[in-house]
């Protein structure tokens, strides 16, 4: 399932020029019916005359601090752009509050503006990407999402005397914070793709300005059942199947303990606390594929593999799974490019023995 849109709140404060601290505190109300995890993003902007890199921006959701995702400054430093995150943000009726702290004195007012969105259904934060630009009539910053079930968040601020114009935004536009005079914040989403492209117009030619997107990866869904007897017993998404003649690209036999030769391991393989090399496979998103390990030089003369589980992280998943006497091997589907995902290999033998391993898959899109 995609990732969802699912609220948002903003405020703004008049500061005055000899302020050095104050914030924006409202009320926001994450939907308790939200999947997965929600992902709250505080986007922050503050306009004056002065240099703002001495000065402190943070924020806090549901009384739980933000972590800045990034900011970029223009007009000189007069201006700050940024926005924070807090992953697996709580639901309900939550409190969101910006805030800024040491900032310079000075002889006029200046202005501050927060707009809060939450969003539920994702599965990892991807890294940010910020753009600021020369006298241009487009505030504009392109971001790569993959694919449609994924969400591109985007947010766009003007400094003093500049805005935006009405229908100059190409995303769904979530929220439009304006002081008069003071500037402007802007902020929405798409569908991911390939290369997601947010502008949003000014109106009128500025160099004061900055944009910040990134992207969410939606989580899987997933259906399991528990049957209680006297005993738990538990119904799991992974089935056990035939195996299957194995693919040398994706065919492995582990060598012995301390056998890691560093001449070898350049980009494909980890290297465990034993000195034993694990490969590492590039994936892509959408391929469902076996991979194979042979585990004859980890196995005694007399004994051989009866049980095996694997376990994967975030979004990449097991879907089959199988075993020879000296082999085992596992069907795996999804997967994220932002991220290495460990596959654990958790095999038993006829004689009690039991074995943890664990290789890699890197996603990608082919």
């Amino acid at each position: 399932m995609p990732v969802q849109f699912d609220s948002t709140s903003s405020g703004h404060l008049l500061v005055g020029g000899a302020t050095t601290s104050g914030n924006v505190t409202r009320d926001h109300n994450v939907s308790t019916q939200a999947r997965d995890r929600v992902l709250a993003a505080t986007w922050i902007l503050w306009t004056g005359e002065v240099d703002t890199t001495a000065a402190t921006f943070a924020a806090t959701f549901g009384g739980a601090a933000m972590v800045e995702h990034d900011a970029v400054r223009f007009d000189t430093d007069k201006c700050y752009f940024g926005v924070h995150v807090l992953e697996d943000a709580p639901r309900g009726a939550q409190s969101a509050v910006a805030s800024f702290s040491s900032m310079p004195t000075e002889l006029i007012t200046r202005n501050f503006m927060a707009i809060t969105e939450t969003y539920s259904g994702y599965e990892e934060l991807a890294a940010a990407i910020s753009a600021v630009g020369a006298s241009t009539l487009e505030n504009t910053v392109t971001v790569p999402s993959v694919r449609p079930a994924h969400r591109v968040l985007s947010g766009h601020a003007v400094g003093k005397l500049r805005g935006f114009t009405k229908d100059g935004y190409t995303l769904t536009k979530r929220k439009v914070e304006t002081m008069l005079g003071g500037g402007a914040l802007l902020v929405g989403d798409a569908p991911g793709d390939a290369s997601v492209v947010a502008t949003a117009t000014h109106n009128s030619a500025s160099a004061n300005w900055g944009a910040i997107g990134f992207a969410l990866t939606p989580s899987i869904v997933e259906i399991g059942v528990k049957l209680r007897i006297p005993i738990s017993l538990r119904a799991s998404i992974i089935a056990h199947r035939d195996f299957v003649e194995p693919h040398p690209d994706r065919e492995y036999i582990v060598p012995p303990v301390g056998s890691a030769d560093p001449r070898m391991l350049a980009g494909n393989f980890r290297v465990s606390n034993d000195g034993v090399a694990m490969p590492q496979w590039n994936k892509d998103l959408d391929d469902t594929l076996e991979y194979t390990l042979h585990w004859q030089n980890h196995l005694a003369d007399d004994d051989e593999i009866v049980h095996v589980e694997h376990t994967t992280e975030g979004s990449l998943r097991a879907r089959f799974e199988a075993f020879r006497p000296n082999a085992t091997q596992v069907w795996l589907s999804g997967g994220s490019i932002t991220r290495n995902h460990p596959v654990r290999v958790r095999f038993t033998t006829r004689l009690g023995r039991r074995h943890d391993r664990t290789f890699w898959i890197a996603g990608v899109s082919n």
